[in-house]
């Protein structure tokens, strides 16, 4: 008989749960820590029987017009509440890591043409020049005669030099005992075109145990006008 009273009056839920708060029969520290207790009572005539409250244990309800009611102790999830008003703005957080190095700009537009530079020395003229035993582009020989005496063992060189933009192709120098004979002691050292100057033409020799005269200094130079 009691189970099949149970049932027809869970709808009065409502009202037991408020006469049971007003009465303070809920208020213990053991079922307040546990939320899945269920709370059984007697019911008569739409309250809550006084005494009559039990927690987790099914009282015996005799007497006509007393029925059990039941209830648990946490109810189902309610819907979700309105969305809150915005909070405050928050303090500004730390300096970030440096970003990476972007990639390099277009080459800037060529710079504006300097100022002419110097004017530069005056070249050589066209000459035979005797650079040893005197000091550097010493005055050009009158004519291609030369009547030097080079002591013995001593050298002599000569620069032999073409119009700017000519090729000058051989040199020669003529070596002698005396003004007459040609010596068999002077040898030539050197023959050759200057290395960075095409319209110089270089020649030397060097005397022997004897003594020796320069007695002509000639060069070829190749006219190279277009």
């Amino acid at each position: 008989m009691l189970a099949k009273l149970k049932t027809p009056r869970r709808a009065a839920m409502g009202v037991v749960v408020v006469v049971l708060l007003m009465g303070g029969v809920l208020a213990t520290t053991a079922i307040a820590q546990n939320t899945d207790n269920v709370f059984y009572a007697c019911e008569q005539n739409g309250s809550i029987l006084a005494g009559s409250v039990t927690v987790n244990n099914e009282p015996t309800c005799n007497g006509s017009g007393k029925t059990l009611v039941s209830w648990s102790q946490t109810g189902p999830q309610g819907d979700q509440g309105p969305q809150g008003d915005q909070g405050p703005q928050g303090d500004q957080g730390p300096q970030g890591d440096p970003g990476v190095d972007g990639t390099d700009g277009a080459d800037g537009n060529d710079g504006l043409d300097g100022a002419p530079g110097a004017a530069g020395a005056d070249g050589l003229p066209v000459g035979i020049y005797r650079v040893y035993p005197e000091p550097p582009y010493a005055s050009p020989a009158n004519g291609l005669s030369y009547n030097f005496l080079v002591s013995p063992g001593g050298l002599t060189q000569f620069i032999l030099k073409c119009n700017v933009g000519d090729l000058a192709v051989s040199g020669s120098i003529k070596i002698q005992d005396d003004l007459s004979t040609n010596t068999s002691e002077g040898r030539l050292i050197a023959d050759y075109m200057w290395p960075t100057h095409h319209d110089w033409w270089v020649v030397g020799a060097m005397a022997g145990s004897k003594p020796m005269y320069v007695s002509q200094v000639s060069a070829t130079c190749m006219d190279m006008t277009p």
